[in-house]
């Protein structure tokens, strides 16, 4: 038979340590709800959490379908699928903000600089013509320039 003095050895100790484990646990479910209330990391998570709770019966349906054999292959295959969209569809994202960011229009400005070596003898010869043009418009010329100044001679 069973000895009633030992049936009960330690058991006002493990009811107050349980009791004790189970004060702090409801002090840090408290302190975890403020912080998913006051901070935008845990306003984060009650979303993904909202996410989950509201899908959660698609979710056990998919890992019921994952548990059959045909249907497990199949939904491998979307799922993997899924992931190669998403993947695409993020990659054009990041794209088009880069772009964004950048312009859609890559202009390219080229500077060109042509260097002429001017010779003195060269100058000079354009002073004298400039001269000599300047000198001829107050006297009558000897040469026509065009077919009209030769009629009217």
């Amino acid at each position: 038979m069973a000895n009633p003095e030992t049936d009960f050895d330690g058991y006002m100790e493990a009811r107050a340590a349980e009791e004790a484990q189970q004060q702090a646990d409801e002090e840090m479910y408290a302190a975890h709800q403020i912080w998913k209330e006051t901070t935008w990391q845990g306003k984060i998570v009650s979303l993904l959490q909202a996410f989950g709770n509201h899908f959660q019966p698609f979710f056990l349906a998919v890992s019921d379908a994952l548990k059959e054999e045909k249907a497990a292959r199949m939904i491998g295959h979307l799922i993997r699928l899924v992931i190669v969209i998403v993947g695409v569809l993020t990659l054009y994202i990041i794209a088009s903000l880069i772009q964004t960011m950048i312009g859609k229009e890559i202009v390219i400005e080229q500077e060109i600089v042509i260097i002429e070596e001017v010779r003195q003898s060269d100058l000079d010869n354009e002073r004298e013509k400039r001269d000599e043009s300047v000198t001829l418009k107050g006297k009558k010329r000897s040469k026509p320039r065009s077919a009209r100044d030769k009629k009217t001679q």
